[in-house]
């Protein structure tokens, strides 16, 4: 009884002044909320932003703020502040001052830190030394050689701090788990503004590569075919990059959704064994896409994949393609070679149906391929049979005609580091070459030909890049009027020349029928600029024909624009073309998806 007594006398006493304290706030006069405003004058770019960061009146601004002693005791902390970041970058003869103004009419504080650089500390002497047994590896070397910390150069704390952090990674990528850095220093003399840095590096001994364990979970393939995606390289002295590569392999092959390698060095034995946990893809995989273009309207794309039909890694694809000109059905049993990621057998099957303006065309192909890589080089032989049943607009008549073409193709790919890691650069080339002789109930005709392709791409700047495409092809044959009309050269369209509906183009008749070229010539130019996110727009112009002859070519040009979309699954484009200099031509919409040399 006597508590309650107690706390109903204290509420009561304190009614009161909890009532003065809101009727404050209410009252015209109360203290409003007040601003803070820093600015530094003397500096510029990274270093303005770092010092802005280490400002303790900037990152606690409430606090500060909550009374002006605090203000004044945090804006004088930040002048001993501003001294050591500047000291970070070399400046140790920096010369900073400043003043804290209140201004009640816009109730804000204001702090201006004037600053005075002052010479910046050069490096006068780097010595690395590397002992014990790796200190003849050369790419210790190499990395004291790329450093900005040369002689000459300013004096910068974090240069430091990240020499030392890669000289340490660099020596556990080597497999010298045991490394130490046993003298690390900066020696520095303000009277003669000098900098000497000492950084020693403790080998011990390297570490070998032991035995490589794959775990399968569940288990889906032999150990045979997996040991086809370890490199060569995978023995002796540790090397943080060869497993780089063996992650790298087996990611790439498309079997596995997790791929886990994990090193266990031994301090004992000084060896490496390595656990390789592999977790299988789904054994089928459907894939669908859609599109649209003027000339071909809605198209759409169903693709199926068995990924493993036999323990071996052998894989049956299928695709579909479907639109108003053409329908292209496709299959593929293929047999990984020595090296699954670029070696293989195909034995494949396609059935082709085309309505466009020149010709309608039934096509069926069947055949085997084999490719194989060599470095940057990849090979592929094959040969097919082709039965072909058409006709074209200068010949209404059905045609029927079958063709046994062996055939090869050489491509070449070089990919170079992506500038503002975005676009790769490179180049590549492919040419390929079929061709057949007339064979009673085999071959209806002879005839050789051969295409050419070159595609580069190089960025300008990390948000623009310039890329193109050539194409150029020709067939050797007696009589170029009986050959199937898929054989010959066509252009227009993706792909070919943007703006102009599809394989429009090319020679025709005295009737104005198109007949198909001998030869073939395409370019394309495209300037392409990221503007924000994984969004870009571009612009590009495309040109070229196909030709009966080389004497008598007049090339088609189209120009237009477009914008892009990096998704996760490849790069959406949507452009719109027009021809140039061709009356009464109108636009042409397309929307693909892929990519550039990546």
């Amino acid at each position: 009884m006597a508590l309650k007594r107690f706390l109903i006398i204290a509420a009561l006493l304190a009614t009161p002044v909890l009532t003065w304290a809101v009727a404050e706030s209410a009252l015209p006069g109360a203290i409003p909320k007040q601003s803070l405003q820093v600015n530094i004058s003397g500096t510029s770019g990274d270093i303005t932003d770092n010092l802005r960061q280490a400002l303790t009146i900037l990152q606690t601004q409430s606090y500060a703020l909550s009374s002006p002693l605090r203000l004044r005791n945090a804006f004088h902390q930040g002048i001993s502040q501003i001294h050591d970041m500047l000291q970070s970058y070399g400046y140790f003869k920096a010369q900073v001052s400043g003043h804290l103004q209140y201004y009640p009419q816009d109730h804000t504080w204001i702090a201006n830190y004037n600053i005075n650089l002052g010479p910046q500390l050069k490096v006068t002497q780097f010595n690395v030394t590397i002992v014990g047994p790796g200190k003849s590896q050369p790419a210790f070397e190499h990395l004291a050689q790329r450093t900005p910390l040369q002689i000459g150069e300013p004096l910068i704390q974090k240069q430091y701090t990240a020499f030392k952090n890669n000289l340490q990674n660099l020596a556990n990528n080597l497999g010298y788990f045991d490394a130490k850095l046993t003298q690390h220093e900066i020696l520095i003399d303000l009277t003669h503004y000098t900098a000497i840095i000492n950084v020693t590096l403790k080998t011990g001994e390297r570490y070998q590569l032991g035995a490589i364990n794959l775990i399968q979970r569940p288990d889906k393939f032999d150990d045979s075919f997996l040991d086809r995606f370890i490199p060569k390289r995978l023995s002796g002295p540790y090397n943080q990059h060869v497993l780089n590569q063996l992650e790298q392999n087996l990611n790439d092959s498309n079997y596995f959704a997790s791929v886990n390698v994990t090193p266990n060095p031994n301090s004992k034995t000084k060896v490496v064994p390595v656990n390789v946990t592999l977790i299988p893809q789904k054994p089928f995989e459907y894939s669908l896409g859609v599109g649209y273009g003027t000339d071909t309207g809605p198209r759409g794309l169903l693709g199926f994949t068995w990924r493993y039909v036999t323990r071996t890694g052998q894989y049956f694809t299928s695709q579909f393609m479907l639109s108003k000109i053409y329908n292209i059905f496709s299959v593929a049993y293929v047999i990984p070679g020595d090296n699954p990621l670029r070696d293989k057998t195909s034995i494949v099957a396609v059935r082709n149906n085309t309505n466009i303006d020149p010709y309608d065309a039934t096509q069926m192909a069947f055949g085997v391929s084999i490719t194989k890589a060599y470095g940057n080089f990849q090979l592929t032989t094959g040969i097919e049979e082709h039965f072909i049943r058409y006709n074209t607009d200068a010949n209404s008549t059905t045609e029927r005609r079958r063709y046994l073409l062996p055939n090869a193709e050489i491509q070449y790919l070089r990919r170079f580091p992506k500038h503002g890691n975005y676009w790769a650069n490179g180049y590549s080339f492919d040419i390929t070459g079929t061709g057949t002789y007339t064979i009673d109930h085999i071959s209806s005709q002879s005839l050789l030909e051969g295409t050419a392709n070159f595609k580069q791409t190089f960025s300008l700047t990390p948000s623009t890049r310039f890329f193109s495409s050539y194409t150029a092809g020709g067939i050797a044959a007696s009589n170029l009027q009986n050959i199937a009309p898929t054989l010959l050269f066509y252009a227009g369209g993706q792909g070919s020349i943007r703006g102009f509906d599809y394989l429009s183009q090319g020679p025709t008749n005295s009737a104005g029928k198109q007949i198909g070229g001998r030869y073939l010539a395409l370019a394309s130019f495209n300037l392409e600029q990221r503007v924000f996110g994984h969004w870009s727009v571009l612009g590009f112009m495309d040109t070229g024909n196909a030709f009966l002859s080389l004497h008598h070519m007049k090339f088609q040009k189209a120009a237009g624009f477009g914008i892009s979309w990096r998704s996760p699954i490849g790069a959406i484009t949507a452009y719109m073309a027009h021809p140039i200099h061709v009356p009464g031509s109108s636009w042409n919409f397309d929307v693909s998806m892929g990519t550039f040399l990546g």
